[in-house]
């Protein structure tokens, strides 16, 4: 295996962010393409049926025993975040379970087809730089990559711009097979094209899953019922979360002014303030009867979850928005209660010396039968560069990676290091599965261009806060970005 041009300083600066969850308050890039909007259809699909674990690492991925005779899988992916790297490329053994896992799925790629895995990170701390080295290789005709990894909002936009493949047009792979996010590669399709998929070959599908913390300590001292239990019961639900941190906060050092120094009942980063409606079952649009996206954000339901979270998020017992200590104030137990990925599990609550638990985003209300959660946009996504020479030899190796990803990697990462290794109980094992199970997408969060999906994250900063105002100003901008890009995927040809 080859790894080319890591910077260490853009490694060091997203490991400093870890504590603040690591690019959550994304308010766009340089793109100019005009943002596109669209959603996959009505009401989350089911989740795909569980494979008992015992049973996993016996599924076959059915592919042809080929010799490649050395030749090299070039991979394109970011550098930002030490654990983007991870997920891709480790040199050797290290003793880590996580990086063991890693390495041994890419040899055992390496071995069976007789290849090389080579991956480039570019030299820069600035996450969309990825897309504009891709497309600097897909203008110049250069044969370069093979496979490439964005930041999942931002894969769109290369996706839009004609520099990627249509995933259906790869030979050798399978959506139906357990270690792809069918989740995904359903709600992003297009005429039969989506240029957007993601698989279990890494850890970014699990750990960018988002969910809640809470404070075992501060829990009974506040005379809280078990929130494990609410989970359990079907009643964590919106309305269940206010009354849940209502009264916790409290003024510590007296000064008489609430910030980063006081005690809080819920914080979180405005960028993961979004999670809110998708954890609530509310879609921006959904498919017609011809497979094109309609916008239904509009709805009575929507209205409802914005002003529940508006009370929410702006009441005294709260700190939602800009306010990069959340991580630090979680850590140091003064909030009961805040919001964040699986990942924080693993990387900033690590060394928290009191004991906290992990649970799912609440419900819309009690009738809602299932939880349901979303990555966070730092969160991964996958794409094939227009200038990949070899489908045959392109599809085979990504699905060979991802099937060894489900055996090696996943099973090491949710019952070694999250189950046992840093999750404090078995509760918040289950509760993990429980997530897990409910991660959900649609069309619109891709290609939404930081709009009307983040609605909730505008009303969290407190810069949008009427629901009603906000709709009749981007409705007609929303509907001609999805007409665009319906355009945009109708001229592909590929």
């Amino acid at each position: 295996m080859k790894i080319k041009n890591i910077i260490c300083a853009a490694i060091i600066i997203c490991c400093a962010l870890s504590l603040v969850y690591c690019g959550n308050e994304e308010t766009g890039g340089t793109n100019t393409a005009e943002p596109a909007y669209g959603n996959g259809g009505g009401l989350f699909d089911e989740a795909a049926e569980e494979i008992p674990e015992a049973a996993a690492s016996e599924i076959s991925d059915g592919l042809p025993e080929t010799d490649w005779s050395g030749r090299a899988f070039r991979i394109l992916s970011r550098a930002c975040c030490e654990n983007h790297v991870q997920e891709v490329w480790v040199e050797s053994e290290t003793g880590d379970v996580i990086d063991d896992a890693v390495y041994r799925r890419n040899r055992a790629v390496e071995e069976r087809f007789n290849i090389s895995i080579e991956a480039t990170f570019p030299d820069a701390a600035v996450e969309d730089y990825v897309n504009t080295v891709l497309e600097r290789a897909v203008q110049a005709g250069d044969d370069l990559f093979d496979f490439a990894l964005f930041h999942h909002m931002f894969g769109s936009w290369s996706a839009q711009k004609g520099l990627c493949l249509n995933w259906y047009s790869l030979p050798h792979i399978n959506f139906e097979q357990p270690w792809w996010a069918s989740w995904i590669t359903k709600n992003y399709t297009i005429d039969g094209k989506s240029y957007l998929a993601l698989n279990d070959m890494g850890t970014g599908s699990i750990t960018d899953a988002s969910v809640l913390f809470f404070n075992k300590k501060l829990v009974p001292e506040n005379a809280l019922e078990d929130p494990y239990e609410l989970v359990r019961a079907g009643k964590w639900t919106i309305d269940r979360l206010s009354e849940y941190v209502k009264g916790v906060a409290k003024d510590f050092n007296g000064d008489g002014v609430m910030d980063e120094n006081d005690l809080y009942g819920i914080t979180g980063s405005g960028g993961m303030s979004f999670q809110f409606m998708y954890a609530a079952d509310q879609q921006v649009v959904r498919l017609d009867d011809e497979g094109y996206p309609e916008i239904i954000l509009n709805s009575e339901k929507m209205i409802n979850i914005f002003n529940k979270c508006k009370e929410l998020f702006h009441s005294p017992d709260s700190s939602i928005g800009d306010m990069y200590e959340t991580g630090i104030i979680f850590r140091e137990d003064r909030a009961l209660i805040t919001t964040g990925s699986i990942g924080n599990a693993l990387r900033g609550f690590r060394d928290m010396e009191t004991d906290f638990g992990i649970i799912p985003y609440p419900k819309y209300d009690e009738e809602q039968t299932n939880y349901y959660t979303h990555l966070i946009a730092h969160g991964p996504i996958m794409t094939i560069p227009m200038t990949t020479p070899d489908l045959e030899f392109t599809g085979m190796i990504i699905e060979a990676l991802a099937a060894e990803g489900y055996k090696k990697v996943k099973p090491v990462l949710i019952d070694v290091a999250l189950k046992t290794k840093q999750v404090r109980d078995d509760d918040s094992a289950e509760m993990i599965d429980i997530v897990l199970e409910g991660r959900r997408s649609c069309f619109g969060y891709p290609y939404d261009g930081w709009g009307m999906t983040f609605i909730l994250d505008f009303m969290a900063r407190g810069q949008e806060m009427d629901f009603s105002s906000y709709y009749e100003r981007n409705v007609r901008r929303a509907q001609r970005a999805y007409e665009n890009v319906i355009e945009q995927f109708r001229s592909f040809d590929y």
